[in-house]
């Protein structure tokens, strides 16, 4: 802990005047020090302590370019330093010494700032001196660009926010910076520290056309020397800024996404323009500029999916022939095809166990570079469907295709195999036999009886396609014999419906059916998943593999085995064990599993 003597000041100061000679900034100073002796030969306390003040810093993280005085360590670095409201009396006392002896102008304005910032100098005076020693140090041609900017607008913050009858003048000073830092072509970001505080309005006067004038003029030359997206952010934020009608905003945008879309043009790669455009739709719709997001739709449909530059990396697993006899071979002891539809309608979910995948997709997840980069989804069509989702969510899902793409081969073997067995039983006594059985509908039955022998004779497409109408269909019927009110009644010009498949599975999850079944039937129907019912419905995908075709058909099968009639509480309890009605009669063998 620092206790300050008498002479301190005079030995720090001495020292930092030395090395900050002929320094840029106050990081040049601070690197200097750990390799001078006579600042290493001083006491540790002292030299925590000064190297404290010059870890201070300039910061304008801020979104409207205010700009603090902040440690260079914290939040950004993860590093604990102490904040510069927590510094003692102790400290105070040293800052205060140390100002009367530099002859160092950004010590100076350092020191002053520090005072202010850890309230230890809140005075009018002392905040007069302040914003004079940034100002001074902006007209400093020997300091870097970058520092200069910093330190105006650092004035033009302490000005605003205690309604100074100085910031005007510090707002000319900061004017005239700024068009000369364009007209020497320095970094854009040296401008762009200046402009943004700029351009909203002062606090202690009424901008005044000819400033506002000023500064656009300093902004159409900043949009002629830096051409890039990034320069046309914060320009066309300052235009907004300082517009005064709904044209003049709607200009800045349009200004903002024709840069977006020209530097999208202008690429070879068609993922690197695909990213442009996108961000361009994206921009001119946060701005609701109609016109601008729909040029750059067009955009990001004309890229053709072969220059998007896809990689597809295919991974084969072998199994043995005798595993897949084995799986089947429970139809062995099926005595007829109502036996073996019964264990087909009993088995358990395509995605497997609920919990055991989020474990296991956590686990395989663990440490992965993928949660720390941005992620972009696309979809079937080429085009970005969402980024940068939860990513737990996105590696269950994962998980979860996975393993229904697993289950769908072995469902698969079982309708061949029970067709194998048994031949194709009519459609009529497949439906009546399931009607009796289970209470389902008979029409819903007869449907049903009917993806199954379209997957028997090879038309899986076709099979596919009357289960993914069945399910929907199941999870409505479903629905309303629990008495649940889901039909939108006609609002306005808006005609009154049933609502959409997400909506049906989100009410069943909320009436606790079985996590596996609802994993399961959002997984493969909806987004984020395999997404097989929209993508069918609107275009997307005309042909289902054997594997798909045999997973829907079992989804299709559990609206089925549920004999839930009349709404009660016995009956909505059957929807934390679905299978249970198709598994009671059945003898479980040692080699089934029931999960």
């Amino acid at each position: 802990m620092y206790s300050y003597s008498e002479g301190d000041s005079e030995i720090v100061t001495r020292i930092l005047d030395r090395l900050g000679a002929n320094a840029s900034d106050p990081l040049e100073i601070s690197l200097a020090c750990h390799s001078d002796a006579e600042f290493t030969g001083m006491p540790a306390a002292l030299q925590a302590e000064t190297t404290t003040l010059l870890g201070f810093e300039l910061d304008d993280e801020a979104a409207d370019g205010s700009v603090e005085l902040t440690p260079v360590a914290g939040l950004r670095t993860g590093l604990r330093v102490r904040a510069i409201r927590d510094a003692t009396n102790q400290s105070h006392a040293l800052w205060r010494s140390m100002l009367t002896h530099t002859e160092l102008p950004i010590l100076s304005a350092l020191i002053c700032d520090a005072l202010l910032t850890a309230r230890a100098e809140a005075g009018v005076d002392h905040a007069t001196r302040t914003v004079s020693c940034y100002t001074a140090l902006c007209a400093d041609l020997s300091l870097d660009p970058l520092h200069r900017a910093l330190a105006i607008a650092r004035a033009n913050t302490i000005a605003r926010r205690r309604r100074m009858p100085q910031e005007e003048a510090v707002r000319s000073e900061a004017l005239t910076f700024a068009a000369a830092a364009v007209g020497a072509h320095m970094p854009d970001g040296v401008v762009a520290r200046v402009l943004i505080p700029l351009s909203s309005a002062p606090a202690t006067y009424a901008m005044m056309n000819g400033e506002r004038t000023q500064i656009r003029s300093i902004l159409d030359l900043a949009a002629s020397s830096y051409v890039d997206p990034t320069s046309a952010d914060w320009i066309a934020d300052c235009r907004r800024n300082l517009a005064t009608t709904g044209a003049e905003r709607t200009a800045a945008t349009r200004e903002q996404v024709a840069m977006y879309i020209a530097t999208a043009e202008s690429e070879d790669a068609g993922f690197r323009k695909m990213h442009w455009a996108t961000e361009a739709s994206n921009l001119a719709s946060r701005y609701g500029d109609t016109e601008s997001r729909d040029r750059a739709v067009r955009l990001m449909q004309s890229i053709p999916a072969e220059s998007m530059g896809w990689e597809a990396h295919e991974s084969t697993v072998t199994l043995p022939i005798s595993a897949l006899r084995s799986h089947v071979r429970r139809y062995k002891f099926s005595a007829d095809w109502r036996q073996a539809l019964r264990v087909f309608l009993a088995s358990k979910s395509p995605s497997g166990d609920y919990q055991q995948n989020v474990a296991s997709s956590r686990a395989s997840s663990a440490g992965s570079i993928r949660r720390l980069v941005s992620r972009v989804t696309f979809g079937s069509h080429g085009l970005p469907e969402r980024r940068d989702g939860d990513f737990d969510e996105e590696e269950l899902v994962r998980t979860e295709q996975f393993a229904i793409g697993a289950s769908g081969i072995l469902l698969d073997l079982e309708l061949k195999e029970i067709e194998r067995r048994f031949g194709k039983p009519p459609r009529t006594e497949i439906a009546s036999w399931v009607s009796v059985t289970f209470g389902c509908d008979l029409d819903y039955a007869y449907q049903f009886a009917h993806t199954l022998h379209l997957h028997w004779v090879g038309a899986f497409s076709d099979s596919a396609r009357v289960a993914i109408a069945l399910v929907e269909a199941g999870a409505r019927r479903l629905l309303l014999l629990l008495d649940e009110p889901i039909y939108r009644v006609e609002r306005g010009t808006s005609p009154g419906r049933f609502p959409a498949m997400d909506f049906y599975v989100d009410k069943l999850e909320e009436l606790e059916l079985d996590a596996d079944w609802v994993r399961a039937l959002r997984t493969t129907l909806l987004d984020p998943g395999m997404n097989l019912r929209n993508m069918a419905a609107h275009g997307f995908k005309f042909e289902f593999a054997p594997s798909e075709a045999a997973v829907l058909i079992r989804l299709a099968g559990l609206f089925c085995a549920m004999p839930i009639g009349k709404e009660s509480d016995a009956d909505r309890s059957m929807l934390r064990e679905p299978l249970a009605a198709a598994r009671r009669p059945l003898r479980r063998r040692r080699s089934w599993h029931w999960v």
